[in-house]
């Protein structure tokens, strides 16, 4: 006699899974996995990392991976670095100097007769090449050379004891277009309200004894000419602009007394403003207008009447 038992539910599992066919299960392959849309492919000898984290790239790349150089974005310039250059002349010839300073700066120049000597410059570290040539041209300039610019692509050299004014300097009039350099130019500055020559006058004093500084007032036409080297018209050029302002305006006003004594509110004014009795005198009767009172006028002036 066969007797029939139902199967428990565990039991029944197992025996479906023993019925499947094998061609139902997928095959285990040596592949990686398929990109996803939109992902980037996996670089040969790099782990895939789970999905939402980033891709990290193995310490040491497969030969046949090659990196490819940054590019440039549209419209943006790559930055060069600038040519460094060593200064390093201890005791040259100064002509030796300047056939390295025209190497550097690409013009031709010409020095005079008097052009000789030597001259001691000494910078241990390459420089860039635009440092190197102003560092050569104040060595120039300390030394009692003088460089004037001939046109675009000539410049000249003029030795001890040459007058710069002489050859033809070339008159800028417009802070702008003078070049960044130590070389002798001629500035022409328009003064609205400084006298031209009580400003060249204070200009002369403000320069070294020894600099070949040249200032010329032009009288009529309100204007200052200044001869110097580049950097230093810049200079004066700004302290001219922050000292050519319109002076204080000038006022009196009539101050009425009521109980101090005239004579002795004068005297105490006079010695606030350090007047002298004389001039106070002189301009005693101009600063009242009427009797009783003190009157202070332009520049300090006291007077009082009664």
């Amino acid at each position: 006699m066969l007797l029939h038992r139902p199967l428990s539910s565990l039991g029944a599992a197992l025996c479906l899974l023993t019925v499947l066919p094998a061609a139902t299960l997928p095959a285990q392959t040596d592949e990686p996995p398929p990109s996803l849309p939109g992902s980037v492919p996996a670089i040969p000898g790099t782990v895939p990392n789970p999905p939402g984290t980033a891709a990290r790239l193995p310490a040491r790349l497969p030969a046949n991976v090659r990196t490819v150089p940054p590019i440039a974005l549209p419209g943006t310039v790559p930055v060069q670095a600038e040519e460094l250059v060593r200064v390093y002349y201890p005791t040259a010839q100064v002509t030796d100097v300047l056939d390295h300073y025209a190497v550097l700066t690409g013009k031709r120049v010409i020095p005079d007769n008097t052009v000789q000597g030597n001259i001691n410059i000494v910078v241990n570290q390459p420089v860039p090449k635009s440092e190197a040539i102003r560092i050569i041209e104040v060595a120039l300039n300390l030394n009692g050379f003088t460089l004037v610019p001939e046109g675009e692509n000539i410049i000249k050299v003029l030795g001890l004891g040459k007058q710069p004014r002489s050859e033809g300097l070339p008159i800028f009039t417009s802070l702008d277009l003078i070049p960044d350099s130590d070389q002798i130019i001629s500035y022409l500055a328009r003064l609205r309200y400084l006298d031209p020559q009580e400003t060249a006058g204070a200009l002369q004093q403000y320069v070294p004894p020894v600099n070949r500084a040249a200032f010329t007032p032009l009288e009529k036409a309100g204007a200052l000419i200044i001869t110097d080297t580049a950097t230093s018209v810049r200079r004066l050029a700004g302290l001219i602009a922050q000292l050519d302002l319109p002076s204080a305006p000038v006022v009196e006003e009539f101050i009425k007394l009521q109980r101090a004594d005239v004579t002795k509110a004068l005297e105490f004014l006079n010695t606030v403003f350090d007047l002298k009795s004389s001039d106070s005198k002189s301009h005693g009767a101009g600063g009242a207008t009427a009797a009783g009172g003190a009157g202070v006028g332009g520049g300090g002036r006291v007077g009082a009447r009664r």
